[in-house]
């Protein structure tokens, strides 16, 4: 009765409450060809936001919708690179492993749902200048804005999938893939390929040479179930161990697409024209917004949108992970690398070595480096208690996430699984 009620809390709690997906722990994966569980329910959340131009103070401040003061926007400008990259990678989810009632099979069964946010961006760095100062601070100057890049997905998924364990001598394989039905909420993309701003002197007019490209599906921001495209995904996994020897484990992420229907926008613009505000030589009055906010502005650049439905493949993760047993299963040292094929922001890797205390306790220090040419250090610990809960918890950026002029680098994940 007490771990039915365990159960159903930990079912209940996926939904409010946001680590990792797979049926191990990377930092310590032993145990997972045991037989004797028939059931697995799992809460996760991971969230990792980095960037080598923005520091952690500034994209706070963005985030809460605070005050820019000078002097913070004097120092974001002096962090920033000659180009500037950004990313977001955040994954919630519940997950429920069902042991087959034939242990000869060694067959499990799977249902699963995930929401995602994946954000990936390069801003030229006279882009973000001009809307920390505006143009007026560019007065007489020729502001040039290349390969500029900006897309945005939320989505959320509900899967299913089978997986089965191989191997009858010391070598242990496991293979599974889950089928995911997507439910797209909010898609963006801007591409700037080649730009130039010029203020008169006197600030009578601006001279706007524009080439970009634009998709986004529907202008409203969604809510969490809203739903603005439909489509398919698959995640395959592959593992191999020798207990207490050492593990090898790829995990392949979002491999599939959403179909992007309710109010599609896709627009192009390769044009030149003269902004003088309510004065336009090159627009009619009719152009000119109200206020400038960022679909006004799309609206005023882009003057011919298509409102076709459009379809976008997912960005796709590929997971490596491995390591090596020591002082018989004390200790194990290992790496875990996520490469991003898709994304500007292409590999975020790891190393680590967990130490196991007495089967109930496990802690992790962690070196990492990734695109943003960032080294982070952190931690993570794992708890087992009562041979029924696991609890993993930690981060890999405790040297920058607290430190407010640092580059961009925070995160981490939380895990809670029931095991009966």
């Amino acid at each position: 009765m007490k771990r039915d009620i365990l159960l159903f809390v930990f079912i209940f709690a996926a939904f409010i409450s946001r680590g990792q997906e797979q049926t191990y722990d990377i930092y310590y994966p032993q145990k997972i060809e045991a037989k004797d569980w028939k059931v697995r329910a799992q809460i996760y959340y991971d969230n990792h936001n980095n960037s080598n131009g923005f520091i952690n103070e500034f994209t706070s401040a963005i985030n809460q919708s605070k005050y820019l003061n000078q002097e913070l926007k004097d120092r974001q400008s002096q962090s920033l690179g000659s180009s500037t990259l950004s990313g977001r990678s955040l994954k919630s989810g519940f997950d429920l492993y069902l042991n087959a009632k034939d242990p000869n099979k060694d067959l499990y069964y799977y249902f699963g749902l995930d929401h995602q946010q994946i954000l990936d961006s390069r801003i030229d760095k006279n882009m973000v200048n001009l809307l920390l100062y505006g143009n007026q601070a560019y007065a007489g100057e020729q502001l040039s804005i290349e390969n500029t890049e900006y897309s945005s997905v939320y989505f959320n998924r509900i899967k299913i999938g089978i997986g089965k364990r191989l191997g009858k001598g010391e070598l242990k394989h496991e293979l599974s893939a889950k089928l995911g039905l997507n439910f797209g909420q909010n898609y963006d993309a801007v591409q700037v390929h080649h730009s130039k701003f010029y203020t008169h002197p006197q600030g009578d007019y601006l001279d706007i040479d524009f080439q970009a490209e634009t998709q986004l599906a529907d202008s409203v921001w969604g809510s969490l179930f809203t739903i603005n495209g439909m489509g398919a995904s698959i995640d395959l996994h592959y593992s191999v161990h020798q207990d207490k020897k050492f593990f090898l484990g790829v995990h392949i992420a979002n491999i599939g697409f959403i179909h992007w229907n309710k109010s599609p926008y896709i627009a192009a613009a390769d044009s030149s024209f003269t902004f003088s505000g309510l004065e336009n030589d090159s627009l009619n009055q009719e152009q000119i917004p109200n206020d400038f906010s960022y679909n006004n502005l799309r609206n005023l650049l882009f003057t011919q949108p298509s409102h076709e439905a459009f379809t976008e493949l997912l960005p796709f993760d590929i997971q490596l992970t491995g390591g090596v047993y020591f002082a018989n299963g004390k200790f194990y040292m290992g790496m875990n690398t996520h490469l991003y094929p898709t994304l500007m922001a292409t590999y975020r890797a790891e190393i680590f070595v967990s130490y196991k205390y007495m089967d109930f306790f496990s802690l992790t220090p962690i070196i990492g480096y990734n695109s943003y040419e960032q080294f982070h250090m952190g931690l993570a610990v794992g708890f087992e208690l009562w041979d029924l809960i696991n609890i993993r918890a930690g981060s890999s950026y405790l040297n920058t996430m607290f430190n407010p002029n640092a580059k961009l680098g925070q995160g981490g994940y939380v895990s809670v699984a029931l095991v009966i």
